[in-house]
């Protein structure tokens, strides 16, 4: 089965470290769970690996089923389906990978650890199932599994795409940047075209605080997709962070053409602000405000937004409009009280 690249580069989440058992059940007992589960209709599927499921026909059946909500993104009802492929066919590797990429979509890291140990006992052979349960491993920022499994992914498969960008993911969330570059260029091979990978490495080298590293990173992303909303914004965000005002805000509104939304004209307002511009900066509020005229949060940030900048007659005006929409809402009117006694009109 072939995976999804663009889905491993961004799968980092943080929780506690997971245990070997579920339900006090160990690794080698986990289907023995799920037909357990058949008879308990309050298991929690949060909690364990078990669900209830029905004897659906053949292995081609459950198994396409599965390919069908999984696609459709019905993570809980795809694992069952999985599941039943795997008993009815226990050797079935496209089966286990099936579910463990369902898992990991699903963000169910524990169950994915679990499922992937017994992958990697019946397919050791499997570079996929070694960097699958390193996306386990690396959520719960055990990253010294996670880098072993890895290491292990690539010996078997030194192309596997994939296990070079986590084990760069890896790197990088161990605060190791300078192997999670090594590890990412490695991903990007004598592959000039991989727009996502050059943004790894310019986030890499921003997190450590090689700016113009980064910039250059962010500007072969653009080389490759000349419309990467993503790499504009962060070009413009470093350019904001040095106080190249106006370099910042060209990247800014080209983001806008790309992709419009809120968040793009009230960053832009905000750096307006910076470059001591107040009427652009309204110019820029009001396009925001234009794709959302009730959206009450969004007027009450760019009145804060006037605040810390002491604007405070235009404080009082977008407060004024936020109130017209929620007359009873407190914080605008702590804010408008703030904004009054710093004027000394309160």
């Amino acid at each position: 089965m072939k995976n999804n690249v663009n889905f491993y580069e961004c799968m980092v989440e943080y929780r506690s470290l997971f245990k070997t058992k579920i339900g006090g059940v160990k690794l080698k007992s986990w289907r023995k769970v799920i037909l357990l589960g058949m008879l308990i209709l309050t298991v929690s599927i949060n909690v364990s690996i078990s669900y209830a499921v029905e004897d659906n026909g053949d292995y081609e059946h459950n198994y396409n089923l599965g390919q069908f909500h999984m696609g459709e993104g019905e993570f809980d009802l795809a694992i069952p389906f999985y599941l039943e492929a795997i008993e009815q066919q226990q050797d079935s590797y496209e089966a286990y990978m099936g579910l463990a990429n369902t898992l990991l979509f699903a963000q169910r890291y524990e169950d994915l650890a679990i499922v992937t140990t017994e992958m990697i006992s019946k397919f050791p052979w499997s570079s996929d199932s070694y960097m699958l349960r390193a996306q386990a491993y690396l959520a719960y920022q055990e990253y010294s599994l996670s880098k072993m499994d890895l290491i292990q992914a690539i010996k078997i498969d030194e192309n596997n795409y994939n296990a070079h960008l986590v084990l760069g993911n890896t790197m990088r969330e161990a605060g190791e940047y300078d192997e999670a570059i090594v590890s990412y260029k490695n991903a990007l091979g004598d592959q000039n075209n991989r727009e996502n990978v050059y943004m790894l490495i310019g986030e890499t080298h921003a997190r450590n605080n090689d700016l113009l590293t980064a910039l250059n990173s962010f500007e072969k992303a653009i080389d490759v997709n000349p419309d990467s909303f993503l790499a504009h914004l962060k070009i413009a965000s470093l350019y904001t962070l040095v106080q190249e005002y106006d370099i910042a805000l060209g990247y800014y509104e080209k983001s806008s053409e790309i992709q419009s939304s809120e968040f793009i004209y009230v960053q832009m307002g905000a750096v307006h602000l910076m470059n001591k511009d107040v009427s652009s900066a309204v110019i820029s509020f009001e396009r925001a405000i234009a794709m959302d005229e009730t959206n009450v949060e969004l007027i009450h940030e760019i009145a804060a937004t006037f605040m810390n900048y002491d604007e405070y007659s235009l404080t009082e005006k977008y407060l004024d409009r936020a109130l017209k929409q929620d007359p009873e809402n407190a914080g605008l009117l702590n804010g408008y009280a703030v904004s009054k006694n710093a004027t000394g009109t309160l």
